[in-house]
């Protein structure tokens, strides 16, 4: 991590120090729907039994960025975007490097409940993913269910999680 300064904060909190490295070396993104994947991502992303969860689509690049850019800077580095797949993961990871933004962070995505056949059902079809697509929009419902599917989860886990 030659040239980079780390941020200094007072908080209890400030995780910096202890996972910036890590960040480098984690996936770029992962399904969290995939069997062991959450277990595996909240060891690598938990800083003292908690962990901050934001989440977004491809029109919502630019403040993820800056959410995580904002985090970092007090020294939080125990976060993690969420988004609806990993093509958006990957639109974000590209928009950081182009910004010369390093080192990168992990992104999450759950294809369940985002591919529940119930979709269909309500009004929707499944599996919307806005970086795959041409208009780059969906039903923000897939995302937000999604979300609030993992940060369950991560509760269950014995996690405390902050939602941005």
């Amino acid at each position: 991590m030659e040239g980079l300064s780390l941020p200094r904060s007072n908080s209890a909190l400030s995780s910096a120090s202890a996972l910036l490295v890590s960040s480098a070396a984690a996936p770029p993104h992962a399904d969290l729907a995939q069997p062991g994947r959450l277990a595996s991502a909240l060891r690598s992303r938990t800083y003292r039994g908690e962990l901050i969860l934001f989440s977004f689509d491809f029109c919502g690049i630019g403040e993820a960025l800056s959410m995580a850019l904002t985090l970092r800077s007090i020294g939080f580095e125990h976060f993690v975007p969420m988004s609806d797949g990993a093509e958006t993961c990957e639109t974000l990871r590209t928009a950081a490097r182009t910004r010369d933004i390093q080192p990168l962070w992990p992104c999450w995505y759950s294809s369940w409940p985002r591919d529940h056949p119930g979709w269909k059902v309500w009004g929707t079809a499944p599996g919307c993913v806005s970086a795959a697509r041409a208009s780059h929009t969906c039903v923000l419902e897939q995302l937000w269910a999604s979300r609030y599917h993992v940060a369950a989860q991560i509760l269950a886990a014995g996690i405390n999680v902050c939602r941005c």
